[in-house]
């Protein structure tokens, strides 16, 4: 009888810890916390580079203009480095830098000189900037307003130019 009382209440205790473990009560005491943050996620380093390809005055042109062209207003936001690995653009580098500054293109711009024997190009402009990175939008039907995340964004235009909304 002891044996039979015993083997019911171990049974009887092991069926309710049992039930309290399965039921969602201790499932929703912690809630699940988000892995990543989308905002964070959602942009990336964009690095342009413009190379001088040879020193010449019209190719120093170009160069000063595409630099110019594809700097943004927002002097804040973007870092322009001029990189030289030869002697001899090295002073082509600061050329560029007093130019650019000439034209108000940037308060201040990084010029640095690595000196290594073989380099494909002896100067390149880079323009390093953390930006938002594109994303499609979809065809907008029912089925996309009923699923709607505003936590992923949308780009209105798709040109050079992308406007985002949230």
């Amino acid at each position: 009888m002891k044996k039979l009382i015993t083997i019911c209440a171990g049974l009887g205790l092991t069926l309710t810890t049992y039930a309290m473990a399965s039921t969602e009560l201790p499932k929703t005491i912690r809630p699940v916390q988000p892995t990543h943050s989308e905002l964070v996620s959602n942009k990336s380093l964009v690095v342009k580079r413009f190379i001088l390809a040879e020193p010449s005055d019209v190719a120093f042109e170009n160069l000063v203009s595409d630099v110019r062209r594809h700097s943004s207003s927002d002097k804040n936001s973007q870092a322009i480095h001029i990189i030289s690995y030869d002697n001899s653009a090295k002073t082509l580098a600061k050329n560029i830098s007093k130019r650019l500054k000439a034209l108000h293109v940037k308060p201040a711009i990084h010029v640095e000189h690595y000196k290594t024997k073989n380099s494909l190009y002896p100067l390149y402009v880079e323009i390093r900037q953390i930006a938002k990175r594109t994303s499609l939008c979809k065809v907008e039907t029912a089925e996309d307003h009923i699923g709607f995340d505003s936590y992923h964004d949308c780009a209105l235009k798709h040109n050079n130019q992308v406007q985002l909304k949230y």
